[in-house]
């Protein structure tokens, strides 16, 4: 049986952050929450998942809130999520940001990622 190691002997894995060319336009419904033709991708080698981030200026931040959910990377550093609060109602949790982040992930810092599983993610070109 394989026993844990301490923490201080796991490797890092690497973080890149690549900018893309696409057009990116995040929808709850028919609102548009972001429409950005400047984001990144951020992909964490250990997991394998790649996610998109966008420029804040990209995002319709009037629509939303903070969440009380917090999560930590211990290679991203701390997150801070927001709610989106359309027609009324309240969407939990629908993205994330790096409002702080670790050196590895300092090139998104302050922006945003969605979760693409309480919102809908349209990937197209850039115009």
């Amino acid at each position: 049986m394989n026993e844990p190691r301490p923490a201080h002997e796991i490797a890092a894995p690497d973080i890149t952050v690549e900018p893309r060319e696409a057009r990116i336009v995040i929808t709850i419904g028919d609102t548009v929450l972001a429409d950005s033709q400047r984001p990144s991708v951020v992909r964490q080698s250990d997991t394998g998942v790649a996610r998109y981030y966008l420029p804040r200026e990209d995002v319709r931040e009037d629509l939303l809130e903070p969440s009380a959910t917090t999560t930590h990377c211990p290679y991203k550093g701390d997150t801070t999520y927001h709610a989106a609060r359309i027609d009324g109602v309240l969407h939990e949790d629908v993205a994330w940001s790096y409002d702080a982040p670790l050196p590895a992930a300092a090139d998104v810092a302050g922006w945003l990622s969605f979760d693409d599983s309480r919102v809908h993610v349209t990937i197209g070109p850039a115009d």
